[in-house]
């Protein structure tokens, strides 16, 4: 049932292995530093890395974010064809040309698609369940991937989530699929393994009007 989360790793595998060898995506991130929004603070030393080095986490996280809101949903009897469509879409965007390896600056947008689409699903099931149904907060993680990226593409993605959250903006849940949604939400949770803090975990900061986010470590 979750061979494409898995086929999803190993693509992302293949593109992280061939960043370390020829340092694509380092080069053009190198390239995009003076175009970068003025409001992302980055550290001393080598921003193009540390850039880099965030990208591949925030790449790495989609398959197991994905596949646990799948599991979820699937527990509360939720309709999750609406994101497997675009999930079919983002796999063959992935893939590529044939016989080559991946490369992360393609993998990229559709990190920031699945991200998009999981915060817009988190936000419109957030009332149903009490508390948000995926314990993160990739906002200021998405602001920093946005810099790196095309941004009239971004809003075409924005709008795209935007579509797919719409989907479950009338959901109407029963007592019965309510308990089985949080019962599954709770089990998660208790292993914050599975959820890295991309919030948290930034070596860079944002600065936003009236107010600086301050730096934190990556780990």
């Amino acid at each position: 049932m979750y061979n494409q989360y898995r086929q999803m790793q190993r693509t992302i595998d293949l593109a992280v292995m061939r960043e370390r060898e020829q340092g694509d995506f380092r080069r053009h991130v190198h390239r995009q530093l003076p175009a970068l929004h003025r409001s992302i603070q980055l550290p001393e030393g080598d921003s193009a890395l540390h850039l880099t080095c965030f990208a591949i986490r925030y790449v790495r996280s989609v398959p197991p974010w994905l596949h646990q809101l799948h599991h979820q949903l699937a527990a509360a009897d939720i309709d999750f064809n609406p994101v497997q469509v675009m999930i079919d879409q983002c796999l063959e965007r992935m893939s590529g040309i044939a016989g080559e390896r991946p490369q992360l600056h393609t993998l990229v947008p559709e990190a920031y698609l699945s991200h998009r689409v999981m915060e817009e699903i988190n936000d419109r099931l957030q009332p149903l369940c009490g508390a948000p149904l995926l314990p993160m907060d990739p906002m200021r993680a998405n602001l920093v991937i946005r810099g790196l990226l095309n941004e009239k593409h971004c809003e075409e993605m924005d709008s795209e989530s935007a579509r797919l959250g719409r989907a479950f903006m009338d959901l109407k849940l029963d007592s019965e699929m309510t308990v089985a949604l949080i019962l599954c939400r709770q089990r998660f949770s208790h292993d914050p393994g599975e959820w890295p803090d991309l919030a948290h975990s930034l070596e860079f900061g944002l600065l936003t009007p009236g107010a600086v986010i301050s730096n934190d470590t990556v780990h």
